[in-house]
């Protein structure tokens, strides 16, 4: 994902930052450490921000977006597929 929004920020050229901005969450904050993710950011040449933190804010927040799903994040929809 972060590949195809280097694309999009080079489109947007210097309105990302200005008119548009664009946040990375991490899903993973045991690993994702602010220095992990700045190695990351600088390693694609992404200018927007990558966010981290406590696992519960994270879920807390991913949740009042929208962007949380039981099943992929304890990992319930894999366990059954692995079954079938």
């Amino acid at each position: 994902m972060t590949v195809q929004l280097v694309q999009v920020q080079k489109i947007l050229g210097d309105r990302l930052g200005k008119d548009v901005y664009f946040y990375s969450i991490s899903i993973d904050p045991k690993n994702d450490t602010p220095q992990a993710l700045r190695e990351y950011r600088e390693k694609f040449g992404a200018r927007w921000t990558f966010l981290t933190g406590k696992t519960t804010d994270i879920i807390k927040l991913r949740k009042k977006l929208g962007l949380y799903i039981d099943e992929i994040q304890d990992g319930s929809s894999l366990s059954s597929k692995c079954s079938s």
